[in-house]
């Protein structure tokens, strides 16, 4: 199967555009809010298209990381296996092997909150960075338009690239 990770090209020196519908983005600030003072995490699902990657579905996950949940997330099981089989076409068709879901999105990235920080990638947040994906940050206040950010880390020796957020809507 191809490679489903949106890759740079030669002469693309950033990553494309992250377009986040209001309501997609009202999604992401509503869940960091119900889950204070502890980091949310959800995955984002979408479309590449012309202009960059449009997201599609936020799907709100439970934090399981072990410890201070103020301070670092892991996405839970339940949402990355309901991710995996979705995305592998399994969960409603076990003959496609497109990598895609019965509507035509994919999996494009994942998002978490800082409680008490800016939208700025932490060390840890490495650990739970996939690369080539959007790692969408929103941090305190929730709601002020600068306080969410995409990033993303093209290969594993690099470090975070900062992704434009056109909110649409």
């Amino acid at each position: 199967m191809e490679s489903q990770v949106p890759q740079l090209h030669a002469e693309q020196r950033e990553p494309p555009d992250l377009l986040l519908p209001r309501a997609a983005w009202a999604c992401i600030v509503d869940h960091a809010r119900l889950s204070m003072p502890k980091e949310c995490c959800g995955a984002l699902l979408g479309f590449a298209e012309p202009g960059g990657t449009r997201v599609s579905s936020v799907i709100p996950g439970r934090n399981i990381a072990p410890g201070d949940r103020t301070r670092s997330f892991q996405l839970d099981w339940d949402t990355l296996l309901q991710l995996t089989c979705e995305h592998a076409g399994t969960r409603d068709d076990e003959n496609r092997t497109d990598g895609k879901r019965p509507d035509g999105a994919r999996l494009v990235g994942f998002y978490h909150s800082h409680p008490d920080a800016p939208p700025v990638p932490s060390r840890s947040d490495r650990q739970g960075t996939w690369n080539g994906f959007a790692c969408v940050i929103v941090g305190f206040p929730f709601d002020q338009p600068e306080s969410i950010r995409a990033w993303q880390v093209c290969r594993p020796d690099q470090p975070f690239v900062s992704r434009r957020i056109v909110i649409l809507g």
